[in-house]
């Protein structure tokens, strides 16, 4: 059995506080070191992704206060999508 054979459940605990609409548990979790802007499997949003399609006010405000907003999500994105192609699975 591979180490790795489910990637699409892959998830992180401020993904699911996110998800969550709680906020103070991101705070907590952001000012301990954890990226938000680390996605959940292949293809799956990061926690401010998250935020803004939920469209929970409080969690993109407390985001957006600690310096992370979707306008950064999306270039991160643009960065993994292009060094994915020098990666061979």
């Amino acid at each position: 059995m591979k180490y790795y054979e489910h990637p699409e459940v892959v998830t992180t605990v401020l993904i699911e506080s996110a998800k969550l609409g709680n906020a103070e548990m991101a705070r907590f979790l952001i000012k301990h070191g954890v990226d938000p802007y680390m996605k959940a499997g292949f293809g799956g949003n990061n926690a401010v992704e998250i935020a803004h399609n939920n469209k929970d006010a409080a969690l993109v405000a407390l985001l957006n206060e600690m310096g992370f907003s979707l306008k950064k999500a999306s270039f991160f994105n643009k960065i993994g999508r292009w060094l994915s192609h020098f990666i061979s699975p």
